[in-house]
């Protein structure tokens, strides 16, 4: 069996595109933080995670910000031991170049095409759950 309620980091410095995807998510009864960006994330540190269980269920954060881009902070998440689930780590971006896939997808993690329609999120979030257990503990953030 799998959660309904999940919790989802919205990582984009766009205050539209957070806000959207967020009222979208929320409506649904999800659980969402939202950054502008990734060194504003309780998920970014600077040593490795030590939490019991993932901070979040799914992470979905922007290619294109002020300062790191989204690829940097998944590279970041994956060196630093993030409990994340790798397929539930997403990029999002206006310009999918087939390195940038190759480079997202050897990390294990999702690429999407943006704007992201609110159907396509819908199916990303579904897609996601499937490999969560409804006994997941999520480590607090804060």
């Amino acid at each position: 069996m799998t959660p309904s309620r999940l919790r989802i980091l919205i990582i984009d410095d766009e205050e539209c595109i957070r806000d959207s995807l967020s009222l979208h998510l929320a409506g649904q009864g999800h659980e969402v933080l939202t950054y502008p960006v990734p060194g504003r994330c309780p998920a970014f540190n600077d040593h490795r995670c030590d939490l019991q269980g993932a901070c979040a269920d799914i992470v979905l954060v922007d290619q294109n910000m002020p300062g790191m881009s989204g690829l940097d902070y998944l590279r970041h998440l994956t060196r630093h031991g993030c409990r994340i689930l790798p397929r539930n780590r997403i990029l999002m971006t206006g310009d999918a170049a087939p390195e940038l896939e190759k480079e997202v997808r050897k990390m294990g993690c999702q690429i999407v095409q943006k704007p992201l329609r609110l159907d396509q999120l819908d199916e990303l979030v579904d897609q996601a759950r499937i490999f969560l257990s409804t006994d997941r503990k999520l480590s607090r953030i804060d």
